[in-house]
């Protein structure tokens, strides 16, 4: 049996629920462990020769607890494979730089050459917890790592506020290539793996289709403001693309 230590922020949810509600009879072979931190908490753990812990006391330490069966502390060695779930787009700071890049009163507009913007990209992939993480597992142990990217923003945003995404529709090809280059130069270690968002989440290149939104035939849509968190349907997505990519690692 393979043993699957998944790591990441509440986007982890989704996977987990998917897991736990749908995929596990489907994978008797896999042993997976949920190691997830909302928020910024994951940047509470420490680092030590062989493990990650969430120290006592700490926020982490009770997601973690409530996550992975009370489970504090993550054994490097212990793990066939390590999943992060997920790097971020940074959709809101990009979309606000989008704002300023596409003021058209000369007095406000705001010139970023591209290699600036490659430097914030760069800057804002850096700033994640994930880069942390994998820093310092690649650093003990060769076990393979894959990085899934955050789903994107729910299209039932787009729908419900075309005007204020016009300007991140306007430089969006050009964020997302340069989100892929980043993360190519920055994750560029041995046995790393990034897994896209699975194609047929998407309503259109940059935002996610509406079943798949947490919220989605729970609440009412007019009230919600959430659109990024995903729901167990786009958990299995997910993580039936990871896991098959994990059973090429092991055929």
């Amino acid at each position: 049996m393979k043993k699957l230590c998944f790591i990441g922020t509440s986007h982890l949810g989704s996977v987990a629920s998917a897991w736990h509600k749908r995929v596990a009879p489907l994978y008797p072979e896999f042993q997976p462990t949920f190691f997830a931190g909302p928020g910024t908490s994951l940047y509470q753990a420490e680092f030590l020769p062989d493990q990650i812990i969430a120290p006592a006391g700490s926020e982490l330490e009770e997601y973690f607890k409530l996550s992975a069966n009370e489970q504090t502390t993550i054994d490097l060695k212990g793990y066939d494979c390590f999943i992060f779930q997920s790097l971020d787009h940074h959709f809101i700071a990009i979309s606000a730089l989008c704002q300023q890049m596409a003021r058209e009163n000369e007095d406000e507009q705001i010139f970023f050459s591209e290699a600036c913007l490659e430097i914030v990209v760069d800057t804002l992939i850096e700033s994640s917890p994930i880069i942390n993480y994998v820093k310092h597992i690649r650093s003990y142990i060769e076990t393979p790592i894959i990085v899934s990217i955050t789903p994107k923003t729910s299209i039932l945003a787009l729908e419900k506020h075309p005007e204020e995404y016009v300007p991140y529709l306007k430089y969006a090809e050009l964020f997302e290539c340069l989100f892929n280059q980043s993360c190519r130069k920055l994750l560029d270690y041995p046995s790393l793996t990034i897994i896209e968002q699975p194609e047929e989440t998407l309503a259109t290149p940059y935002f996610t289709k509406l079943e798949y939104l947490n919220p989605y035939d729970k609440q009412d849509l007019a009230k919600v403001t959430d659109y990024w968190h995903k729901n167990t349907k786009y958990g299995k997505a997910a993580l039936s693309k990871i896991l098959k990519h994990i059973k090429s690692l092991h055929p």
